[in-house]
């Protein structure tokens, strides 16, 4: 039943292919941490937007 729509199809062929999940992986596993680490940098130094107690410090 799933095969039968075109979108699925394509889906199944994709994660079969090597370069498609390489890159999937890749983009995943590398490249947004270290966006998002990069973005650490650029972040308020506010400790009560962190959820932290300011009167504890």
């Amino acid at each position: 039943m799933l095969r039968t729509c075109p979108g699925v199809a394509e889906l199944i062929r994709s994660l079969r292919d090597g370069r498609f999940l390489s890159a999937a992986l890749v983009v995943n596993f590398v490249v947004v941490p270290l966006v998002v680490a990069a973005m650490f940098a650029f972040l308020p130094a506010n400790r009560e937007l962190c959820g932290a107690d300011a009167r504890s410090s």
